[in-house]
């Protein structure tokens, strides 16, 4: 299974415009610039790796007020 598609699994995201392979394989900068964004607006930091990811703490819970 391609990392793509596990990052959709997990986080429910849609296989839209087009599947993962024709994603990669016509615009392979688009795809990798997509899921770095994906996983930093999750609050990962994809520079450290993964295992230094896993060992940190996970961000604060936000919450809405008003």
């Amino acid at each position: 299974m391609g990392y793509r598609k596990k990052l959709r699994l997990k986080y429910g995201l849609p296989a839209e415009p087009c599947g993962d392979i024709w994603m990669h394989w016509c615009c392979s900068l688009c795809a990798v610039s997509q899921e770095y964004r994906e996983l930093q607006n999750r609050g990962w930091d994809p520079s450290i790796g993964y295992t230094a990811n896993k060992n940190r703490s996970p961000p604060p819970q936000q919450f809405m007020t008003g």
